[in-house]
C-alpha cells in the first residue's frame, strides 16, 4: 500500500492581526493571525498564521479584527535566508501557515 498523505486544514477562530497588501505586480496578499480556542475549557487560545492570495485574499481582506470564521486550506512552508548580526554567518529562519482555500463567516 503507498499512502501518498494529504495536506488539509480545518479551524475555527478570531480574525488578529490582519495585514493586507497590494503589489507593484497587482498581486493582492492577506495575512492574519486566527486565534483559535483550545481544549479542555477553551478559554486559552493559540494564534495560527493563516493567509492568502488573490480573490481569496480580498474576500478576506473586507473582514474586520474579531471577525469569527471558519477556514479550510492546507499547510505551506516558506523559509529566507539571512545574514545573522552577530557571527556574520548565513541563518535560515524557516516558518509554517495555512493558505485558505476557502472561509466562512460564522456567527457566534
Amino acid at each position: 500500500m503507498n499512502i501518498l498523505g494529504d495536506n488539509f486544514v480545518s479551524l475555527i477562530g478570531h480574525i488578529t492581526n490582519k495585514r493586507f497588501n497590494t503589489y507593484d505586480s497587482g498581486a493582492v496578499l492577506f495575512k492574519c493571525k486566527l486565534a483559535v480556542p483550545t481544549p479542555p475549557d477553551y478559554k486559552r487560545k493559540q494564534y495560527i498564521n493563516v493567509g492568502a492570495w488573490g480573490q481569496m485574499a480580498e474576500s478576506l481582506g473586507v473582514l474586520s479584527e474579531g471577525t469569527y470564521i471558519k477556514v479550510q486550506g492546507h499547510l505551506e512552508k516558506s523559509s529566507y535566508e539571512t545574514t545573522c548580526r552577530y557571527c556574520g554567518g548565513l541563518s535560515n529562519t524557516v516558518w509554517m501557515e495555512v493558505l485558505i482555500d476557502n472561509f466562512t463567516i460564522l456567527e457566534k
